[in-house]
């Protein structure tokens, strides 16, 4: 049987070293041990609250990405809406920087007033888009935007350039506008050429009756239905001694007679009841002469408005005209020799 081996005075003091040891050891191992649980468990507290805030992140991340989409398909809807509206607006549109005068954008009436596509208008600039001829040059559209910076918006009416070379009338309105927070000069332009058109017919409609007003050899009067004076010809101003001016704040009872005054109510009824009237009236002229007249009375329409149109022939010059008609007639129903009435007029 053998025996245990027996320890060396070196091992048994090691053991004995071990075993004091063990126990320090044995507390930082356990130390160590709950530092290492704690900071595993912090770590995983702090993956948590990652993962918490990541979650939350991506959730503010996808409502944002959500609300961009919305706003970037509205700004789509309402620049949509905006390009309907600027190109189908009755009205041509012009928007221009005020500093370097490049035209930036135009609408599809505009480019319609013009004659041609929207590129060719940009690329030709604003020039092209004028007359040329003073009062319409480019340095006269200089001094109205020069206006619009210094005393604010302006309307104005001005002769235009089409492509193919013919003119057209325009009314301009000219203002500024705050646009993606730069100021733009905006021009609204109409084109009035209709309009231009018939107010030429009607001024040279206006001078052919003036000429036939002022040509008639009987006085003829316009009144309202007060009896102020509207209109007189030149040979009212002449037979009666007043300016025209001074005829015009007249009233009609200034040339009736005292005595004829008191007929102007019954005549001015049967004017608007018959429509149209004759009779002989005693007038005055400006001196206070007596004036034997046949009036030829209307009722009519004056710049939109119910008047009375009156032909007022002198019944003493009408007489006068007729005295050698009436010698001749005379003269030839009686027999050479024979006195009657030429007899006495000779005399």
């Amino acid at each position: 049987m053998s025996s245990a081996p027996i320890d060396t005075p070196a091992e048994i003091a090691a053991e004995r070293e071990v075993q004091a040891l063990d126990p320090a050891l044995e507390e930082r191992i356990k130390a160590r041990t709950a530092t290492l649980e704690a900071e595993i468990s912090a770590r995983r507290r702090l993956e948590d609250e990652l993962r918490t805030r990541n979650a939350h992140l991506e959730r503010q991340i996808a409502d944002c990405a959500t609300e961009i989409r919305a706003a970037y398909n509205a700004l789509r809807e309402s620049e949509s809406r905006f390009r309907a509206i600027f190109n189908h607006v009755s009205d041509g549109i012009l928007i221009q920087d005020p500093e370097t005068g490049e035209v930036l954008a135009i609408n599809d009436r505009l480019a319609e007033q013009f004659g041609g596509r929207h590129e060719e208008v940009l690329a030709m600039g604003f020039g092209a888009l004028l007359a040329g001829t003073p009062p319409y040059t480019l340095a006269d559209a200089g001094r109205k935007i020069q206006l619009l910076l210094t005393t604010g918006p302006q309307s104005f009416e001005w002769l235009a350039h089409r492509r193919d070379g013919s003119t057209y009338w325009i009314e301009v309105s000219l203002s500024l506008a705050l646009i993606n927070g730069h100021t733009h000069l905006l021009a609204l332009t109409r084109d009035i050429s209709s309009r231009k058109d018939v107010e030429l017919a009607l001024r040279e409609s206006e001078e052919r009756y003036r000429t036939l007003f002022d040509s008639v050899v009987d006085a003829i009067f316009v009144l309202d239905l007060e009896g102020n004076f509207l209109a007189v010809n030149d040979h009212a101003c002449q037979r009666y001694g007043y300016r025209r001016e001074e005829f015009l704040k007249l009233h009609i009872s200034a040339i009736d007679s005292p005595a004829d005054a008191v007929h102007a109510p019954a005549r001015l009824a049967a004017i608007m009841r018959e429509g149209q009237v004759t009779f002989e009236a005693r007038h005055q002229d400006a001196q206070g002469r007596p004036l034997a007249v046949e009036a030829r009375a209307s009722r009519i329409l004056f710049n939109g408005r119910p008047a009375m149109l009156s032909v007022v022939r002198d019944l003493a010059e009408q007489r006068k005209a007729a005295e050698p008609m009436r010698y001749l007639a005379v003269n030839r129903s009686h027999p050479p020799g024979c006195l009657g009435w030429h007899g006495s007029l000779s005399r």
